[in-house]
């Protein structure tokens, strides 16, 4: 992902990736136009939206850039 911080920075978004191979959760949050990333351990709490992802991380990513 590509954010431009000046342009987000007034936004807030937070996305959640599910990968079920291997089943494991991260979260992506942008906010004050810096985004950040963790694992997830536990309850996710409030997202704006949740993506579930069969593939495992490396595949899922490069897919997701090639527009897959």
């Amino acid at each position: 992902m590509r954010v431009n911080g000046p342009r987000a920075g007034d936004h807030t978004q937070t996305v959640l990736w599910r990968f079920t191979d291997p089943d494991r959760t991260h979260r992506t949050s942008l906010r004050d136009g810096v985004l950040v990333h963790h694992p997830v351990t536990g309850a996710p709490g409030p997202v704006a939206c949740a993506v579930r992802l069969r593939a495992p991380p490396q595949e899922a990513v490069a897919g997701l850039r090639r527009g897959r």
